[in-house]
This record gives C-alpha cells, sequence and structure tokens, in this order.
C-alpha cells in the first residue's frame, strides 16, 4: 500500500474511532437546564451568563429561564438579575434585581425594581415599584404606588400609600401612616411626614397635611387644617382647627382646644379646661377660671 492510502486510512479510522466514541454508551457529564436557570444548590457548574455554585450564582447577568423566572436557592454575586421572576433564597449582593416581581428572600444590598418588589430580611438601596415590602428594617429608600416597611427604616418612603412601624427621616405620600408593632413600641416617626393624611403614634418632628395626627405625643410641630395630639404637644400646631390633650407649646389657628394649657393659645376661639398660661383670641373659654368666657386675652400662671 502506497504511504499517501496508508495516510488516508489512518485518518478515516481516527474518525470513525472518534464518532463511535460519541454515540456509543458512556458517562458524561450532562448539563441539566433546570440548575442552569434556577441555580440549584446541588449543582456546580455554567449558568445563564454567569457560574453557579451549590446554590450560589456569581457573574455579570442572571437571566434564568430565557428571562422568565431567574432563581438562585442560596446568594447572588453580580450585577444585575433580570426575568419576570427574580429570586434570590438567600442574600442579594449585586447592582439591581428586576422583574415583573422581584422577591429577595433573605437581605438584599442595590436596587430592587418590578410592579411588585420584596425582601424578607434587611434592606440597604432603593427598592423602585408598583408595590413596595420590607419585612424588617431597612436602610435607603422606597419609591412606589404603595410601600410597606415593618421594623424601622432609616431614610424614605415616597409614594401615593406609605405604611411602617417607625421611620428616621421622611413619609411623602397622600397617606402615611405609622402602625405600632406587635409590642406596641413603635409607631414612631423621627423627621417628617407630608402628605394629606398623617398619622403616627409618637412624632419627633413635623407631620404636614390636610389632617395630622399623633395618638401619643409629638415633639415638634403640626401643619394642616386638622391636627391632632392625643398625649403631650411639645412644640406647635398651626393650622384652622388645632386639638391636643396637653399643650407645651403653642396653638395657632381658629379655633385652639387643649385640655390643659402650659404655653400659648392664639386665634378665634381658644378653649382650655386648665389653664396655666396665656389665651389671645376673640373669645377665650376657661370654664374653671375666675371668669369662664373672656375676648382678647386670658392668662393664669
Amino acid at each position: 500500500m502506497r504511504p499517501g492510502n496508508r495516510a488516508g486510512c489512518r485518518a478515516a479510522a481516527i474518525v470513525v474511532a472518534l464518532l463511535t466514541l460519541s454515540i456509543a454508551p458512556h458517562e458524561a457529564v450532562a448539563v441539566d437546564p433546570e440548575p442552569v436557570f434556577f441555580c440549584t444548590d446541588d449543582y456546580h457548574g455554567p449558568a445563564m451568563l454567569g457560574w453557579c455554585s451549590d446554590g450560589v450564582f456569581y457573574g455579570p447577568l442572571h437571566l434564568g429561564s430565557l428571562g422568565v423566572v431567574a432563581a438562585t436557592d442560596e446568594e447572588f454575586f453580580g450585577l444585575v438579575q433580570l426575568a419576570l421572576v427574580s429570586h434570590t433564597g438567600d442574600n442579594f449582593f449585586g447592582l439591581a434585581q428586576i422583574g415583573v416581581v422581584a422577591y429577595g428572600g433573605k437581605s438584599l444590598m442595590g436596587m430592587q425594581a418590578g410592579a411588585v418588589t420584596i425582601v424578607d430580611r434587611y434592606f440597604a438601596g432603593i427598592q423602585l415599584g408598583a408595590v413596595n415590602i420590607l419585612w424588617n428594617d431597612s436602610w435607603g429608600l422606597q419609591l412606589g404606588g404603595f410601600n410597606y416597611g415593618e421594623g424601622e427604616t432609616l431614610g424614605g418612603q415616597l409614594s401615593l400609600v406609605n405604611m411602617a412601624e417607625a421611620v428616621y427621616g421622611v413619609q411623602l405620600g397622600l397617606l402615611n401612616l405609622l402602625d405600632e408593632d406587635y409590642d406596641g413600641e413603635l409607631g414612631s416617626i423621627e423627621g417628617a411626614q407630608l402628605g394629606a393624611f398623617n398619622v403616627a403614634f409618637e412624632v419627633t418632628g413635623f407631620q404636614v397635611g390636610w389632617t395630622n395626627l399623633a395618638y401619643r405625643d409629638a415633639a415638634g410641630g403640626q401643619i394642616g387644617i386638622m391636627s391632632a395630639t392625643e398625649g403631650t404637644l411639645s412644640g406647635f400646631q398651626l393650622g384652622p382647627f388645632n386639638y391636643a390633650n396637653h399643650l407645651e407649646g403653642a396653638q395657632i389657628g381658629a379655633v385652639n382646644y387643649a385640655k390643659r394649657v402650659e404655653g400659648v393659645q392664639i386665634g378665634v376661639i381658644n378653649v382650655t379646661d386648665k389653664l396655666e398660661g396665656l389665651q389671645i383670641g376673640a373669645l377665650n373659654i376657661w370654664p374653671g377660671g375666675t371668669v369662664p368666657f373672656l375676648p382678647v386675652v386670658n392668662a393664669d400662671w
């Protein structure tokens, strides 16, 4: 056989051998599409534009199952998780988690954006969505149609409706509500509530809106059409209708009422049950005083 023919036969034999090996039964590393898409905790290998190691995603972009669901059983370390539903079973450390539903199973540091955004534990960053929910303490901003923060919020809530247990910063919206936690210890604002209706249990700062309500004490100011403090007001109320159980400061409005005044009431009609200060108005009413009704000025020290 000529040398050229022998070389051709060897090449053909090698090709046949490779084809035989490729189609013959043998053990091979098969890539299951489910862990690639979902980054499960029993998979170690390539994921959509990244790498999955025992449920932890590393990489610049996690698209998940062709942009439908991007999920990790454990943590996310990268830039962006992007799909219709984006989810991390554990902590998220990245630039943004984006989806129609974006859900952080534990803590999230970065930005969440979507129709509905949820973080189970601690959050630091920005939530941007129609509905934003935080189930624990947070540091940053919630921007959307409805915001809810359980625990303590350090930063701000800006939406039509804002609800939280405690805010150190600002609530800006149509309705701002600070509710008590299960121990009845929170429900406080240290900063400002700015909206049509502002409700809190404790206020340290300002409430500015159509209606302002502090169920317990307020230290600072209430400015609105109607303002009420069920406990002690240490500061001022400014508006047409003002109420305080115990006033330590000033009420300035058309009608002012406080059960106990240690300060000054300035208005058209001023009413108190106990006066240790000054009333200035067209009609000053103090039923327990020497003269129950006085125009212009009424005082007692």
